[in-house]
This record gives structure tokens, C-alpha cells and sequence, in this order.
């Protein structure tokens, strides 16, 4: 299911004649942008989490506090929300996604219905004394909202940020969540890592092949 909230009702109207010119993208590669000539003006629009595009955009007051609250609405719902936004490109110089500042365009939120199986089998793993931890790349609110609906208690989440801090100063790290959020392949890996250390046995399953490998 896909949900869309913009701004300008006739947003697909306006862009039904444009044209594709190039695809830019951030460093980080955690904002995409898209360079699109619009009734002859140049249009550069980019999309990525409402974190990372609301702070890029004019925003402000009432309007900010209502925009943030939609988003995180649609993450307490189970869903993945994408932001987007766009800049008037005509006089040139993008060659890279911040520096400018944006128009707030809208959200499009996704959820896949989860499989009925999923609740039982997490409550009888449980049942049979397995402790079940979710390893997501999602939002922590969707992450929590998520484990809500399949049985996962959600006491404390941690995040890859939180990951990125416990390695980069060598800290304790937490062993107790039972989500861990926002986190990359290669954070799961050391959060897999650091459970066998502490002694427990793991194994692992997934929506991707590579994710029991």
C-alpha cells in the first residue's frame, strides 16, 4: 500500500509533461536528486527521509510542526515515508544536493502487510524460551510500531548512530534491546557479532537471500 500526501493536489498534473535531464545524488548516496526541465524551467528535485529533507526545506512554525507530525503519524502506522522536495535549477551550479534551499513538495509512505505466520511464529519462539530481536534498516518508529504488531517488546531501540558512537569511543555496547533500528548491513554483522561474544546463540532469517547467509 502507498500513501501520498502533497502540498499541491495537482503536483502529478504539473509534472505530466516533464522531461528527465540527469540523476545527482549526495555523497552519502542517502539523498538521491533528479534534474527534471519543466515548461521550460530547470527543476531539480530530491527525495530521502523526512529527517535528512525537512531541515533542507523552508520551513518553519505551524507548518513545520504539522509537516513533522504527518511523518511520524505515518512511521507509528508501520510505514516507510520518503520526503521530497525541489529547487528552481535554472541558473545552474548543482553539483551537490545541500547548499540550497528547498520547497517542501510532499511524502509518499509505503507498508507491506505482514505475513500472518510472522505473529505465531515470533510467539512461539518466545514461548520456547528464544529471545526474538529485530535488525531493521527502518525507522525507529516504524521499527517499534512494527514490533508492536508481531509480538517484539520495545523497551529500548538503538540506532546505527548510537552504533557509530559505541565503536568510535569504544563504549559498552548494549546487549539488552530488542530493536535495533536504522542500522546498515554491515551494523548488523556487528550487532550479530557482539551477541555471540556475550555468549549467546544466534541465527538469523530474513525477506533477502542474504540475509540467513
Amino acid at each position: 500500500m502507498v500513501k501520498a500526501t502533497f502540498f499541491d493536489e495537482n503536483i502529478a498534473d504539473v509534472y505530466s509533461e516533464n522531461k528527465f535531464i540527469e540523476n545527482l545524488a549526495d555523497s552519502g548516496d542517502t539523498i538521491s536528486g533528479a534534474l527534471w526541465e519543466v515548461g521550460g524551467d530547470r527543476i531539480y528535485c530530491i527525495k530521502g527521509a523526512p529527517e535528512q529533507i525537512l531541515p533542507m526545506c523552508k520551513l518553519s512554525g505551524d507548518v513545520l510542526l504539522a509537516t513533522q507530525k504527518r511523518y511520524q503519524d505515518y512511521y507509528a502506522s508501520g510505514c516507510t515515508v520518503l520526503a521530497f522536495a525541489c529547487v528552481d535549477a535554472s541558473s545552474g551550479g548543482l553539483d551537490k544536493t545541500i547548499g540550497f534551499s528547498y520547497t517542501f513538495v510532499g511524502f509518499a509512505a509505503f507498508s507491506a502487510p505482514l505475513r500472518d505466520s510472522v505473529s505465531t511464529a515470533v510467539k512461539t519462539c518466545r514461548s520456547a524460551g528464544v529471545r526474538v530481536v529485530m535488525l531493521t534498516e527502518e525507522n525507529p518508529g516504524t521499527a517499534v510500531s512494527t514490533g508492536k504488531m508481531i509480538g517484539i517488546p520495545s523497551d529500548r531501540v538503538v540506532t546505527g548512530s548510537e552504533i557509530d558512537d559505541i565503536r568510535k569511543n569504544d563504549k559498552d555496547f548494549d546487549c539488552s534491546a530488542n530493536i535495533y533500528a536504522k542500522i546498515s548491513s554491515e551494523q548488523k554483522l556487528y550487532v550479530i557479532d557482539k551477541f555471540r561474544k556475550s555468549g549467546e546463540v544466534v541465527a538469523m532469517t530474513g525477506t533477502r537471500p542474504t540475509d540467513a547467509e
